[in-house]
């Protein structure tokens, strides 16, 4: 991918009124986020330097640009070069913008370094020569085009020639005719902003614009098309998944657009700016465009074009047979999908689980694999690959080296009779003396990211296989950094579980909690016991002050049980909650 610093952050929450399709939510918070960066990344250097002067370039760093003016187009170089005061560069940076030998997108990084006041005849030629709809046919004029969406906020003259150039005509009238020369080029920058002026995108120019190598500007289009209920894109969307473009995961892209659109952006500033939703690091490009079309196709619809459901298990085949590790999370997403809609998964959805359960652990094979496989067995019926004994002791000598949770259910639940369940049992008996100490340490093996296991991972797998014997030790560990871990495992053993639960929310330790996780147990405490003593136990969490508004909060959300626990208060002349 081109370093060419075009890959910035617009974001509004996708949820804007455009024509018909939108929900009025003219204020919503991703607007007045995209605003935000934007007079904070033009208005950097006075959020980096507060009431400090600004320093003057420093001659050397501005021989560097003149000697090689694409350094701008590095966005590390540029957010530094937003530091210094701009009045000292203007001879500089207004040459190399009017060099026209230069590329497109340098040179309007070039000038953008400089308030409009100080370049006033550069910036009107701007104005005159530069044709939006032109530029964006060519790949440094589409990355011109992105970089100087974020000159669009404001109230200067700058941001007033930028919005002439980007959003041209009444309404918006001219942007059809920049997103049709758009068609290939990347240029996510310039739709997400377009997306927080509420322009309504329609089928023909999300088909046009997807025809990209440029997997950010896919993953915004995928997400929009959900976001905007396009119901007549479920097909474009099944074709998407089914390609062989590149799909990756988004905190690749995240980290690119983010340090791009922050160019300028204080470090603290930086990392208090979340990310869009297009831009989710947990998924691939195409497990977003799944995700779409599960707006489109709700669960329990079916799909209305046969071509869906063709490409998609053709997809699943496809992708549950490839090497790479993301195939393999979206061929289980698309047999779930795929399911959950009742198509019928026979024979290529058979074939797709056999292969995904095929890959019995080695040195390379990962957790969770497996894990997917046998969840898709379970929701689908469809028949996992017959093992040899040698496999399936594979299985069971890999639950000895991990305490990933959900790899023990499923190999569990998969051999429930093997008498290597003991075995298992015994281990995490044994590393339970450790976790209820807090001092815990498992190397694992073979997980998808390498990491050392603790208490609180211990304390998921005693919950998911139901380990009653642990339930002294999953105590223990309300006592350590893992207590929120230890009370959410605790609650999975009902009312076996409560008289630890119930003694640990009324201790100081508790408040180390966060709300929703004391209000859970708060709710699992009180509907669990009589309601006398449910009463009793209100009383006693409501001599802590903080803790009113919570005890408030888990009554409301128990309904009736929690209506008759107030009246019971107030009966007894006790208001606390009044």
């Amino acid at each position: 991918m081109k370093d060419d610093g075009t890959r910035g952050l617009t974001g509004d929450d996708g949820r804007g009124p455009t024509v018909g399709r939108w929900k009025a939510a003219n204020g919503s918070g991703w607007s007045k986020m995209l605003i935000l960066f934007g007079l904070v990344v033009f208005g950097g250097p006075v959020f980096q330097a507060g009431a400090a002067e600004l320093q003057p370039f420093p001659e050397e760093v501005l021989a560097r640009c003149r000697r090689d003016p694409k350094v701008l187009r590095n966005d590390g170089t540029y957010r530094d070069l937003c530091k210094f005061d701009p009045t000292t560069g203007v001879d500089v940076f207004a040459s190399l913008f009017a060099d026209a030998t230069h590329p497109l997108d340098v040179r309007v990084r070039a000038l953008l370094l400089l308030p409009a006041e100080a370049a006033p005849e550069h910036y009107a030629r701007l104005g005159r020569e530069f044709s939006t709809s032109a530029a964006a046919r060519t790949e440094d004029g589409a990355a011109a085009i992105n970089f100087m969406t974020r000159a669009v906020f404001g109230r200067d003259r700058r941001a007033t020639i930028m919005r002439s150039l980007l959003l041209p005509g009444p309404d918006m009238q001219g942007v059809g005719e920049i997103l049709q020369s758009l068609s290939g080029q990347a240029c996510h920058d310039y739709l997400h902003m377009l997306q927080a002026h509420h322009y309504p995108f329609d089928s023909a120019q999300i088909r046009l614009l997807a025809v990209t190598s440029d997997e950010a500007t896919r993953r915004f289009l995928y997400w929009y098309v959900g976001q905007a209920n396009m119901l007549d894109l479920d097909c474009f969307l099944a074709r998407e998944i089914a390609s062989g473009k590149p799909s990756t995961y988004g905190g690749r892209w995240m980290r690119l657009v983010l340090m791009a659109f922050t160019a300028g952006v204080s470090e603290v500033l930086r990392s208090a700016l979340p990310p869009p939703e297009w831009l989710d690091e947990d998924k691939t490009t195409k497990e977003l465009a799944l995700e779409s079309l599960a707006c489109l196709i709700p669960s329990g619809t079916s799909p209305r074009d046969p071509e869906v459901a063709t490409a998609l298990l053709a997809a699943a085949k496809e992708a549950a047979a490839s090497d790479e590790e993301e195939d393999y999370r979206l061929a289980a997403a698309l047999l779930l999908f795929l399911h959950d809609r009742a198509v019928p998964l026979e024979p290529d959805g058979r074939t797709a689980l056999a292969a995904l359960g095929r890959l019995v652990p080695d040195e390379d094979a990962r957790n969770e694999t497996f894990v997917l496989a046998v969840k898709v067995h379970q929701r689908t019926g469809l028949p996992l690959p017959t093992y040899s004994r040698e496999e399936v002791d594979l299985f069971w000598d890999r639950a000895l080296k991990t305490l990933n949770h959900e790899y023990l259910a499923a190999v569990v639940a998969v051999w429930p009779d093997s008498q290597r369940r003991a075995q298992l049992t015994e281990h995490l008996l044994q590393q339970g003396i450790q976790a209820s100490r807090g001092n815990l340490r498992f190397p694992a093996k073979n997980e998808t990211w390498l990491c050392v296991h603790d208490a609180g991972d211990w304390s998921r797998c005693v919950a998911a296989l139901h380990v009653a014997e642990a339930l002294p030790m999953v105590a223990g560990v309300l006592e350590t950094p893992w207590a929120g871990t230890a009370a959410e495992a605790l609650m999975t053993f009902g009312n076996a579980g409560l008289p630890a639960l119930r003694d640990f929310i009324r201790t100081s330790r508790a408040g180390e909690l966060n709300a929703a996780a004391r209000i859970r147990c708060m709710t699992f405490c009180l509907r669990q016991i009589p309601l006398e003593d449910g009463v009793h136990l209100v009383r006693e969490l409501l001599d802590n002050r903080p803790t009113k508004a919570l005890v408030t909060k888990a009554l409301q959300e128990m309904g009736t049980r929690g209506q008759e626990i107030r009246t019971a208060l107030n009966q007894d002349d006790h208001k606390p909650l009044d």
